[in-house]
């Protein structure tokens, strides 16, 4: 009876060991995570447009891709007109006129920028810009993740 006590007592510490490190392992992902920034940059003189992903982790990133990227110029967010998506990122944005100064990057090291371009836009004047930018990449354990602006990163499954 004491031995059965012992066995499960040690099942019981082994398990909850495993869930603790587990959870600390995913918590140390979304810290690392959370150092991938993307901010947009609008250029009304040059009619440009440019992601800028940041890599501020010790880690290096892999497959690094705008995956979403809308500008509104209203206060109603009826859309400017400009969008693009994960699927015409390089090879043909899906606003006509535009061009991409970019080619896709397979690692991001630390502490590199990874700058993507889009030039040809028109911007009424005195615009006041609302924008959704996101970006996709997989860290350095394997793992996909997805963040839109500055909101959290989510991890994903999607390639």
């Amino acid at each position: 009876m004491a031995t059965t006590a012992a066995v499960i007592v040690a099942l019981w510490v082994a398990f909850g060991d495993r869930r603790r490190q587990r959870a600390a392992s995913e918590e140390e992902a979304t810290l690392q995570a959370r150092l991938i920034t993307i901010e947009l940059t609008l250029d009304a003189e040059t009619r440009s447009a440019t992601i800028t992903l940041t890599n501020h982790s010790d880690r290096p990133i892999f497959q690094p891709i705008p995956t979403t990227f809308s500008i509104w110029h209203n206060d109603e967010g009826e859309p400017s007109g400009l969008s693009s998506s994960a699927d015409h990122f390089f090879d043909q944005p899906s606003t006509p006129g535009l061009t991409v100064g970019a080619p896709p990057r397979e690692v991001l090291h630390p502490t590199e920028r990874y700058d993507v371009t889009w030039s040809g836009l028109d911007f009424p004047p005195d615009t006041t810009f609302r924008w959704l930018v996101g970006s996709s990449f997989t860290d350095a354990s394997g793992r996909r993740w997805q963040r839109v602006n500055h909101d959290e990163p989510q991890r994903t499954t999607s390639p």
